[in-house]
């Protein structure tokens, strides 16, 4: 039993034992006319019970009662005020002494005058419409109003039913709201709502299925249908056939056929088969076939076969990556992260601060790693190309000159390797050892047949100063030529040049 359970619980013992005691004592007082229980469950603090039954007192000129105080149980009329600040809600709840029960929701906001307002308001609303139905309200003294003649017995809440402060009904069938079982009560709390076209509830603590499912509060359960919707928090697993919408955040799982989207946190799984939207952080996985969104952090995993976007503690995978913060591993063809503090690993990775490692393609990082590199060897005459470096890691896109069986060639190459500083032992001293694989092209840009040249070699380089790096390096390398008959070639490789 909650709490809130238990506090009601004692509240109505108290207002059955204050009744017995009225009785015995021969002094039970009628209902006063223009009294009012007022019940209120506040989890702001800008709004007390205390300070609410104050609001509702002022706006009626009435007699206002906690369920717990004395005379409380003559009263037939009730106000039920619930202030629900995690989900920015004031829900109002009136009933008169016929039974007649209407509801009204509010939107909490920020600012406590215009919630007091907004109270006093509806709440005036709600009385109003019950006293032009024919029900008077004067005033008059609770002291001096006759005895009635018998009390009916105070109604047992029980613990496990859902809030009366919605309304409540075990089953609610709709065909499109509000031709529904819930006709003039949009916020009936149910377990079991079945929607042939477009259902519209309060609350579901059990299963909402059908075409178009709303429900304006909580959803605890299942939520399934074509186009699957909640206003509050969904806890359990919420299918949408196109669509899934969670105004209040995710406990469990959200899974749509095409768009998903949730404006506040999601703590399990998010999927998509086009798009997944969330507002706030995600607590474990965000998964998509082409777009994810998350305007917060991801912690966990974000992984989409086109774009991913966030702040990612974990793993984000993707054709394209866009993150302020990496914290962990970012793999794709494209990747680009304003900090990374893990491996990013792609065909190009941007990043303007690096406190792990970039490995790819083209790697543009932070100012100074991009280097023009000149170079000659025995086995490619000229060589001009760019190196892109990260912190112990680098690739050469280059452009090559050779001499080839008595004609000049041109080619182009690509070389990846690692380097390591040695500022402990030098400054401006790094040993480096690379794999580089070129294409050479003696009659034109012809692909048929072979003039390919593979190398590795070991390199010594020294900064002599900023921008200006001498190395120089040896290993092996192999030439592959010929059209039907390939001729290989195994040899020493000796080079040395300059990086700019």
């Amino acid at each position: 039993m909650s709490i809130s359970r238990s506090r009601r619980w004692i509240r109505r013992a108290i207002a059955v034992i204050a009744q017995a005691v009225c009785l015995l004592g021969g002094t039970a007082a009628a209902e006063p006319i223009s009294a009012f229980v007022v019940d209120v469950e506040s989890s702001d603090p800008s709004l007390p019970p205390a300070d609410v039954r104050s609001i509702v007192a002022d706006k009626l000129g009435a007699t206002v009662l906690a369920v717990d105080e004395p005379g409380a149980g003559q009263v037939r009329r009730s106000i039920t005020i619930l202030v629900r600040r995690p989900e920015k809600q004031i829900i109002i709840t009136y009933k008169d002494a016929t039974g007649l029960e209407k509801s009204e929701m509010l939107r909490l906001s920020a600012d406590p005058a215009s919630n007091a307002e907004a109270i006093a308001s509806a709440v005036g609303a709600l009385v109003g419409e019950t006293r032009d139905q024919g029900v008077s309200i004067e005033k008059h003294s609770v002291s001096n109003a006759p005895a009635p003649a018998a009390l009916p017995p105070p109604e047992i809440e029980d613990p496990d039913a859902p809030k009366a402060s919605v309304g409540y009904f075990p089953v609610n069938l709709s065909f499109i709201y509000p031709l529904a079982f819930n006709v003039g009560r949009p916020i009936l709390r149910t377990n079991l709502d079945i929607a042939l076209l477009v259902s519209h509830v309060g609350e579901v603590d059990g299963a909402q299925v059908g075409l178009v499912t709303y429900t304006v509060l909580d959803v605890e359960g299942v939520q399934a249908s074509v186009g699957a919707l909640t206003g509050g928090h969904m806890t359990g697993i919420q299918l949408g056939g196109t669509f899934a919408y969670a105004g209040g955040g995710i406990t469990g799982a959200q899974a749509s056929g095409i768009f998903g989207w949730s404006t506040k946190e999601v703590r399990g799984v998010q999927l998509a088969g086009v798009a997944a939207q969330t507002y706030e952080d995600i607590d474990g996985l965000q998964l998509s076939g082409a777009f994810n969104i998350a305007r917060r952090q991801v912690t966990g995993a974000q992984i989409a076969g086109g774009v991913n976007m966030g702040r990612v503690r974990g793993f984000q995978l993707g054709l394209i990556n866009v993150s302020a913060e990496v914290d962990g591993l970012q793999v794709g063809l494209i990747n680009i992260a304003r900090r990374i503090d893990g491996l990013q690993v792609g065909l190009i990775n941007v990043t303007a601060s690096l406190a792990g490692e970039s490995l790819g393609l083209v790697n543009i990082l932070k100012p100074g790693r991009i280097h023009l590199t000149l170079w000659g060897s025995n086995s490619l005459l000229g060589n001009a190309g760019v190196k892109f470096a990260s912190k112990y890691a680098y690739s050469i896109v280059s452009a090559a000159i050779h001499n080839l069986e008595g004609e000049v060639a041109a080619g182009a190459g690509l070389t990846l390797g690692v380097h390591l500083p040695l500022k402990l032992y030098l400054p401006g001293l790094t040993v480096s050892g690379d794999f580089g694989a070129y294409r050479l092209f003696p009659s034109g840009f012809n692909f048929t047949g072979h003039a390919e040249v593979y190398k590795t070699r070991l390199i010594a380089s020294y900064e002599l100063a900023h921008r200006l790096t001498l190395f120089v390096g040896g290993g092996a390398h192999l030439s592959v030529t010929g059209d039907e008959n390939e001729t290989t070639s195994f040899g020493p490789e000796l080079s040395g040049g300059l990086e700019l």
